[in-house]
């Protein structure tokens, strides 16, 4: 990373750390009633540990590049819930993308499996992508083109250094691989068809938190991954810490790159093979792969 690069990345980091030690933590367990609403469903919930933290985030990740660019968005899930136009936005400037708590339900029902996500993406291009896992006290930043970067925080949650990423991986068949696998978006007899194709995989597990997942991927404990509908705040960090670590990670059905504009399937894979492999077996329709 370059100097000016890393003193980006750790400006970020530092914000979403303190975010999450001084506005998240001090909820978890401790929400009451009137702190927690729903969205478009009644276990998409929205709680005021996430609304809190975004609105915190968002003036001070302005300020980290009010010198550099006059064509900032600076913009998150919760923000626009509240005004669904701004997601037509990302794609046409520098933009920071915020998910403040990626896991709400988890969140809410006390389960470990939530984080914190941001990626600065340029007119549609992701750049850097971070996750701030507050129970496991660890960040990983993905950097386009030159990989994924790994953070443990010492007891007092205070950064220490940024350790290179390497994975290797071994299981390449599908009673092998581990993973994870959701319907959301899906309906129908596609939806029916996905669901039971992806309970047939030895190894799926349901964990709720894409950046969670994509966690697990980046640091060699997962194989794959597959969301039926992706948004940019979700999967921007989830598809670009995949691909620097190696992985290969595709749009189900088309076989295109991810965008952060688009909701398509997302299917992340060890390699080309296994993506091709694990994309017909979950998916109703034959998949060619990707060109």
């Amino acid at each position: 990373m370059s100097d000016s690069e890393n003193g980006l990345i750790d400006n970020v980091a530092r914000l979403m750390i303190e975010a999450g030690q001084n506005i998240i933590m001090p909820l978890y367990n401790n929400l009451s009633p009137d702190d927690i609403a729903t969205k478009s469903s009644d276990t998409d919930f929205v709680t005021v540990a996430d609304r809190d933290a975004e609105f915190w985030l968002i003036p001070r990740l302005e300020a980290l590049l009010k010198d550099s660019t006059d064509n900032l968005l600076v913009v998150g899930e919760e923000s626009i819930s509240d005004d669904p136009h701004l997601a037509k936005k990302i794609g046409r400037s520098l933009a920071f993308v915020i998910d403040p708590i990626d896991g709400t339900r988890n969140f809410v029902n006390g389960s470990p499996h939530f984080c914190s996500m941001i990626s600065l993406i340029d007119k549609g291009e992701p750049l850097i992508a971070w996750i701030y896992r507050p129970i496991d006290g660890d960040v990983l930043v993905a950097v386009a083109d030159e990989g994924v970067y790994h953070m443990l925080l010492d007891e007092g949650a205070q950064m220490t250094e940024w350790e290179p990423v390497s994975r290797s991986y071994k299981r390449f068949s599908l009673s092998d691989m581990i993973g994870t696998g959701g319907i959301k978006g899906l309906s129908g007899a596609k939806r029916d068809e996905v669901r039971a194709q992806l309970r047939a995989l030895s190894h799926r597990r349901l964990i709720g938190s894409a950046g969670c997942e994509a966690a697990l991927i980046a640091l060699g404990e997962h194989d794959f991954l597959m969301h039926s509908k992706t948004t940019a705040w979700d999967h921007t960090p989830v598809d670009l810490m995949a691909r620097e670590v190696g992985a290969v990670s595709f749009s189900l059905p088309t076989g295109a790159v991810f965008s952060p504009t688009c909701d398509n399937a997302l299917l992340i894979a060890p390699d080309d093979d296994s993506w091709l492999a694990l994309a017909n077996h979950i998916w109703p329709d034959p998949v060619k792969r990707p060109a």
